[in-house]
């Protein structure tokens, strides 16, 4: 049997993580890559009857739109939740902003 992380609520009693959700996850990421690579890579292989982008970005809007809603009735505290957001989500924002910044950067 494989186990499924944990998860701590605001009353610190740990919540099963739905694996299924991050499974879906996964494969919705690995779709969107697919879209991006496979016609540098395999031209042959991508489909073009079915979109694998639109298909993974699909997948993600909807895992979030479930997802949201559950983590701000776990947290109990909308300001909370958001602030927990920005700062998980801002910090690699940030360096990738910074990345790209460094790799622009005109050489002469």
């Amino acid at each position: 049997m494989i186990a499924t992380p944990q998860a701590t609520d605001r009353s610190g009693t740990k919540v099963a993580r739905l694996a299924w959700l991050d499974a879906l996850r996964g494969i919705g990421a690995m779709a969107v890559v697919a879209e991006h690579a496979l016609p540098w890579l395999m031209p042959s292989l991508r489909p073009y009857w079915f979109s694998l982008g639109m298909y993974g970005v699909l997948v993600f809007f909807l895992v979030s739109g479930y997802i949201i809603p559950a983590s701000l009735e776990n947290r109990g505290d909308v300001g909370a939740f958001w602030i927990s957001r920005v700062f998980r989500l801002y910090p690699l924002y940030l360096l990738v902003i910074a990345a790209v910044l460094v790799m622009a950067w005109p050489r002469t």
